[in-house]
């Protein structure tokens, strides 16, 4: 994953996504979609925001939230930092 020709700027996370839930027959339901907030492991981010936020971590953020991209065939979000509502997990070890 960090092998993306993207430069992140300053203040930035490019996050992905992780998926919507849906039923057991492959549904997305309406209303699950609407109360929940997004959630995503950040790939990348730019700036004074690697040491807040490093590559691995997972964030939960707003619904409408930055800007939804697509870098070759996968698809990313783009958010600015203050988008972040919290973050739930270092999934790595950051260098002290």
């Amino acid at each position: 994953m960090n092998d993306l020709p993207v430069v992140v700027m300053n203040g930035f996370l490019l996050l992905e996504e992780d998926p919507v839930p849906e039923s057991v027959r492959g549904i997305i339901l309406p209303e699950q979609k609407s109360l929940r907030p997004m959630s995503g492991v950040v790939v990348k981010s730019g700036g004074d925001s690697v040491n807040q936020y490093p590559a691995g971590c997972r964030v939960v953020f707003g619904r409408y939230a930055g800007e939804k991209i697509r870098i070759g065939k996968e698809a990313f979000r783009l958010l600015h930092e203050t988008e972040v509502q919290c973050l739930i997990s270092f999934d790595v070890k950051v260098a002290v």
